[in-house]
């Protein structure tokens, strides 16, 4: 082969694979903007939604991580579905643990999510004006889903 066709073939390689990387999104946040709807707030669509932060600056690193105590109780509720033979897939956990507070911060896991706040993170708590916004959005949330 020829310098010039390695180096294209060298391109090519390395472009199909970055194109491959930045369309890699996993699934469960896929997941969590169909649940939550259009548009998913920008910082939730990051691992720390339900893992702990990275040990290191690189958001790239999931498979060090521990779940956070949502990311626990997502765990926890698919045994808890499948048992009352009801679907378990991460909708329907996200649904089933939608009311609960994981990170006892005195707001929901949906109203966190909704508002923009890690459910996961106690620290994160939704102020009072962002929990008098968001109960309207949680109706709202509960009739559209009511609907389905």
């Amino acid at each position: 082969m020829t310098r010039r066709t390695l180096a294209t073939l060298s391109l090519l390689v390395t472009v199909l694979s970055l194109g491959a990387f930045a369309q890699a999104r996993p699934t469960y946040k896929s997941a969590l903007a169909t649940f939550v709807g259009a548009p998913l707030p920008k910082k939730l669509n990051d691992c720390r939604t339900c893992h702990t932060p990275a040990p290191s600056d690189d958001a790239s690193q999931v498979n060090g991580r521990t779940l956070n105590v949502f990311g626990q109780r997502l765990r926890k509720a698919l045994p808890e579905l499948r048992a009352a033979k009801k679907r378990a897939g991460i909708s329907n956990r996200l649904e089933a643990v939608a009311d609960d507070d994981s990170d006892g911060d005195g707001a929901s896991n949906l109203l966190e999510l909704l508002v923009g706040r890690f459910p996961g993170d106690s620290a994160d708590t939704p102020s009072r004006e962002e929990q008098e916004k968001a109960r309207d959005a949680v109706a709202s949330f509960r009739r559209a889903r009511s609907r389905e």
